[in-house]
């Protein structure tokens, strides 16, 4: 786990056999994303730094790698930044599209075109919030969790996996939160812009059956 200090400085603390939670001692952070094994933070003038593990187990195989998980494109300023299993996502100032690096093998470095708000990596799959607050979700989806409740699947050739699917412009969200667990017990949540919640993929331990009536408070209320 990280956390960032009210002096900007990021303390981080749990396993650390890659480095993971050993930080760089730098005062200018904003932003910080733990992954499964690495970890990125984002400092005040945009810019991404990560730590932690260098490849991963398929770093030998181009096809399934965009660079490496801890090293972000050259001269790219971020407006969010969040660190998966083997890959990292971030949303680019420029233009609001976002920028994967990393492991690609179920395409969850490849994301779809299109502006967004908020974007989350997880163990082989990612979500992202569209300006629209409707859900895009592409990558790993054997258990549904990269499929939101009543979204159109679009197909996307010559890739793996061949679909993105988005949540209809009728179900609108402020967040969205994939998941980095077991391969086979993964699972996705989102908060709706009514502040209720809806969740997705595995539920063996009923993970993604959220309590009846359950609203959340919005950041922005008293």
């Amino acid at each position: 786990a990280c956390g960032i200090r009210t002096d900007s400085t990021v303390a981080c603390w749990g396993n650390n056999d890659y480095d993971q939670s050993s930080p760089p001692d730098d005062n200018a952070f904003f932003q910080i994303s733990a992954g499964k094994e690495h970890t990125c933070g984002l400092r005040t003038n945009n810019t991404v730094v990560c730590w932690g593990r260098s490849g991963n187990s398929w770093n030998n195989n181009p096809a399934k790698n965009i660079g490496d998980q801890i090293t972000p494109p050259d001269g790219t300023t971020f407006s969010q930044i969040s660190a998966g299993g083997w890959h990292t996502c971030g949303i680019r100032v420029v233009d609001g599209q976002v920028v994967c690096w990393g492991h690609n093998g179920d395409s969850q470095a490849s994301p779809p075109e299109g502006n967004f708000s908020q974007i989350s990596a997880g163990q082989y799959y990612t979500c992202g919030i569209k300006t629209d607050k409707t859900v895009a979700c592409w990558g790993w989806n054997e258990m549904g969790q990269a499929k939101p409740p009543n979204s159109i699947c679009i197909s996307r050739s010559a890739k793996k996996p061949i679909e993105v699917c988005s949540a209809p412009l009728d179900m609108t969200f402020s967040h969205v939160s994939a998941g980095k667990g077991a391969e086979r017990g993964v699972h996705t949540c989102g908060i709706l812009t009514d502040n209720t919640v809806a969740c997705w993929g595995y539920n063996g331990e009923g993970q993604a059956t959220p309590p009846p009536c359950l609203r959340l408070k919005s950041s922005n209320s008293n």
